[in-house]
């Protein structure tokens, strides 16, 4: 089983990177592999989020912030869960993450999932990790991350809105 709650944890998992938001913005992404797999954003152990009012991220998608403290699961440093590529994309790790770093800074680009992340004040300061999977499809390694967060927590990660 995958400790969720760990850096070390989802390391030993076969997760890299570890990059906070605003490194990879300013790197442009560049350290992140060409490859499909799956990727997380990862909080700090003991994060106790500041929510904002109005999500910064593209297409308005702001909610109440009496939702994210709902969907908020103490203990677990693992905020969201994504994937890049497989079957039916041809997305890599570097092009989904690149897209989704810029949802978050307010651009409207085709990455609706995680939206949640981005009411987090200093959300810049999150971390992204990924995995590579080039002989699994992502989707599937999706869904069974999913899958043991749930088991773990009873709930889906924070930023996850389906299962």
């Amino acid at each position: 089983m995958i400790d969720f709650s760990t850096i070390a944890g989802l390391r030993e998992a076969g997760f890299a990177g570890f990059a906070s938001v605003q490194a990879l913005c300013e790197a442009r992404c560049k350290s992140i592999p060409e490859q499909q797999g799956v990727y997380l954003t990862v909080a700090q152990s003991g994060l106790v989020p500041k929510f904002l009012a109005k999500s910064p991220a593209g297409k308005d998608p702001t909610v109440p912030v009496s939702e994210l403290k709902e969907s908020w699961v103490p203990g677990a440093i693992v905020l969201y869960i994504g994937k890049a590529g497989g079957q039916k994309s041809k997305a890599t790790l570097r092009a989904r993450i690149k897209q989704y770093l810029e949802f978050g800074r307010g651009i409207p680009v085709g990455h609706w999932g995680g939206r949640y992340v981005w009411q987090i004040e200093e959300a810049q300061r999150l971390m992204i990790c990924w995995k590579p999977t080039p002989e699994k499809d992502p989707r599937e390694v999706e869904r069974v991350l999913i899958d043991a967060f749930k088991q773990v927590y009873g709930k889906l990660p924070f930023a996850n809105l389906q299962g």
